[in-house]
């Protein structure tokens, strides 16, 4: 298990076994190289190159020669990224997310002349700029863009904006006072019932993910970290089997179906024993370290990437404050990472 710059893992380890103690696909595409073409990520051992000779192409695309379709996903996701995105910059409210799909033409040969790359490139970009103007504050940024070779000539890119600052965690454990609602922006429940409106289990959850990351990064100062080849594993989602191949169920749980800590992340249903969506402060610490030991087991399947982004959600059947059922999900992306002394983003 690999992370880096982002997580100190026997850190993680040491956070995980403590609180679980306390209680009782996209499947993985590394895009390799093809041998024929205008190869741009051919070398990775400077990668920052690679992203700026195809940045430096795109104005006179007339003289380069065609590339495969592995390099133009991989070279459009690295340049979007490169220029606009900031995904160490993990101090955010509120997430956006997109995404579009473009069309692109294979010349005889199977390969894409360079007019095409820019045309695609231009599309994507355009797409992105407009996505950004449609958020309505000051305070936003891009986290990441992940771009995907569908069947035939169509490309898919999904972005993740952040918006709004928001102070994050230093310490890592839920207090005597953290009793929160299951989601929905309910805020805090029992004795403590009308504090925190706007915020959730899921939201705390994934602030103190996203806090420790952030604490624990080793990103060199004055510099950017820049994710390329992005991986999207399937969510995992408590209380539902597949598509992702790991299943959520707590292990030391022996008793299916009869509390809150029978998954790794929260679900309930009200035909069980035991059933609320009031988490109490152990509860809390239990989902906080299992959403930690599912990022372990997942990274398993990205030898050698790096965690660039995470977040947990929340689904539910029935009503805001009475649900019949609630999920917990968790989303992840993986990815080959890059330091920039380039810090500032273009604006898009």
């Amino acid at each position: 298990f690999i992370m880096k710059h982002n997580i100190n893992i026997l850190v993680i380890f040491s956070v995980i076994l403590l609180i679980v103690s306390q209680s009782c696909n996209k499947e993985e595409e590394d895009r390799p190289s093809s041998n024929t073409g205008f190869k741009y990520y051919s070398s990775l051992e400077n990668p920052e190159d690679e992203i700026n000779l195809f940045l430096e192409n795109l104005n006179n695309p007339e003289n380069v020669s065609p590339i495969s379709i592995d390099d133009m996903v991989w070279s459009i996701e690295a340049g979007l990224n490169y220029l606009y995105s900031d995904f160490e910059k993990l101090d955010y409210q509120n997430i956006t997310k997109g995404q579009v799909f473009s069309d692109f033409e294979q010349n005889d040969g199977g390969l894409i002349e360079f007019l095409e790359v820019e045309n695609v490139y231009n599309q994507l970009k355009n797409s992105l700029s407009s996505a950004y103007a449609e958020i309505m504050t000051d305070e936003k940024w891009l986290i990441l863009v992940d771009i995907t070779h569908l069947e035939g000539d169509t490309l898919t890119m999904t972005y993740y904006f952040a918006s709004v600052k928001s102070s994050l965690p230093t310490t890592f454990t839920f207090g005597t006072t953290d009793y929160w609602y299951y989601g929905e922006e309910l805020g805090k429940c029992g004795l403590y019932a009308g504090q925190g409106i706007g915020s959730d289990a899921a939201d705390q959850l994934d602030l103190y993910i996203r806090g420790f990351r952030m604490v624990n990064s080793n990103q060199p100062p004055g510099t950017r970290s820049i994710p390329t080849n992005v991986q999207y594993p399937f969510p995992i989602i408590a209380g539902q089997s597949g598509p992702s191949p790991i299943n959520p169920i707590n292990p030391n749980d022996v008793t299916p179906q009869d509390n809150q800590y029978d998954y790794l992340l929260a679900h309930g249903y009200n035909g069980w024993p035991n059933y609320h969506y009031c988490f109490d402060p152990n509860e809390m610490n239990f989902y906080y370290g299992g959403a930690w030991t599912l990022i372990y087991m997942q990274n398993t399947n990205y030898p050698n990437k790096e965690l660039i982004y995470t977040n947990i959600d929340v689904g539910k059947i029935g009503t805001n404050v009475n649900p019949t059922q609630y999920s917990h999900g968790l989303t992840t992306y993986y990815g080959d990472v890059f330091y920039t002394v380039n810090t500032q983003t273009s604006n898009l």
